[in-house]
């Protein structure tokens, strides 16, 4: 059996990560000595700790791949009706994914605004806006966002998704999420996780 590889995946201690991701005290149990990032990841979840291990997942993927895996997952969550406020925050995440420079960063703090913060598509695309440039009016002085703002964006939008009323057995999404999380570190899309 081959061991897989995630390529994706911050080459970080999984306790920083867990210390950055401000995982709930019960997580740090699941640390060990030589333990890989992946490793923590999958004990959380096989212990229910489920959370953390989106909260570290979000921390330990590249920015941009975080916020396209909050998309991926929020669209097989919720797949929103085409035209809608939550359509137009992800499309507008999605965007800056595709092309991440300022031109398409800078409107997703709005798509945010007009779905708004209650929602996981607010929180996608303020994960998307959260991501580097200045969180200030555009003619004011630069104010750099913190560096962990997209990780907890992207995983506040994926507990959102997965806690919504009309969102089933909220154990299989966020196993479902993680799964596509672990692809993306494979280097894949994350789209193509058995439901």
């Amino acid at each position: 059996m081959r061991e897989e590889i995630y390529y994706k995946l911050a080459d970080a201690p999984p306790a920083t990560l867990a210390e950055v991701a401000g995982v709930e005290d019960e997580a740090f149990a699941f640390l060990a000595p030589e333990q890989s990032v992946a490793d923590y990841i999958a004990n959380l979840a096989g212990a229910g700790l489920y959370s953390a291990a989106i909260a570290v997942l979000a921390h330990a993927l590249p920015k941009r791949e975080a916020v396209w895996w909050g998309c991926v997952a929020l669209r097989h969550a919720e797949a929103p009706q085409p035209g809608s406020p939550s359509d137009a925050a992800l499309a507008a995440a999605e965007a800056w994914v595709y092309t991440p420079d300022e031109q398409h960063r800078r409107p997703t703090q709005a798509a945010a605004a007009g779905v708004g913060l209650d929602t996981p598509a607010g929180w996608a695309a303020m994960a998307a806006f959260f991501s580097g440039g200045s969180v200030a009016p555009p003619d004011s002085a630069v104010v750099p966002p913190r560096d962990d703002l997209t990780g907890r964006a992207v995983a506040g939008a994926i507990t959102l998704a997965a806690s919504q009323p009309n969102a089933g057995r909220s154990t299989d999404l966020f196993e479902i999420f993680i799964g596509m999380a672990f692809e993306i570190a494979r280097g894949g899309d994350g789209r193509h996780v058995a439901a």
